[in-house]
């Protein structure tokens, strides 16, 4: 069962660096939480046994729908989005 884990109303927050490359250790998210590297395009999560993994992952090209937005990727790196 999902489960809204925000107390606003359901808004996903995304952690947020402007730093190309930086890494995020496991410590720095709860598992299912998303973070955003907005300087090389890498979204990230921590999953269920505790290690930070890449969405999608690396070297994919190609799309993914999220809501009504498509993530458009190539190699790995989230270049455009649209609403679908």
């Amino acid at each position: 069962m999902w489960k809204d884990s925000s107390t606003d109303g359901g808004k996903i927050r995304l952690k947020t660096s402007h730093v190309a490359a930086e890494s995020l250790l496991p410590s720095g998210l709860v598992s299912g939480e998303v973070a955003l590297n907005a300087a090389d395009g890498k979204l990230l999560y921590k999953d269920n046994a505790g290690a930070v993994q890449t969405i999608p992952p690396a070297g994919y090209t190609g799309s993914l729908i999220v809501g009504s937005e498509e993530l458009i990727f190539v190699n790995g790196i989230l270049t455009q989005i649209n609403m679908v």
